[in-house]
């Protein structure tokens, strides 16, 4: 299964929506399996952007793993993702289709284009 950056966008957004941090699972994501929210999930787990709990889930060929937080890099990403004029911009930059990144040039990406947003130098 290929990594979705914007499903990764949308899990983490839906989690801090959720009122007070209280996470009771995985989100349903229109147009997503379960297994690829279950997969997406785990990503966001081993990049340190949420906590969640590894389930061994017999017969299914990818890792899954059940919501509990999102961590503070988490909440840092997605205030640099949340805005869709910056995503979208990220979409055509650096997730072009075709294009090598990784999730860290993403989230320098994101960080940059913040910054220069509010006015501040790079760098910061």
């Amino acid at each position: 299964m290929n990594r979705d950056m914007s499903l990764a966008r949308k899990i983490l957004v839906w989690a801090i929506e959720q009122p007070h941090g209280y996470i009771d699972g995985n989100p349903d994501i229109p147009g997503h399996t379960e297994e690829e929210v279950a997969y997406h999930v785990y990503l966001l787990r081993q990049a340190g952007l949420v906590d969640a709990a590894v389930r061994n889930a017999t017969g299914l060929p990818s890792p899954y793993a059940i919501l509990n937080s999102v961590t503070w890099a988490g909440h840092d990403f997605a205030d640099a993702a949340r805005d869709d004029v910056i995503w979208k911009k990220a979409t055509k930059t650096v997730l072009k289709e075709g294009a090598s990144f990784t999730f860290d040039l993403l989230k320098c990406w994101l960080r940059n284009e913040a910054q220069q947003h509010l006015g501040l130098p790079l760098g910061l």
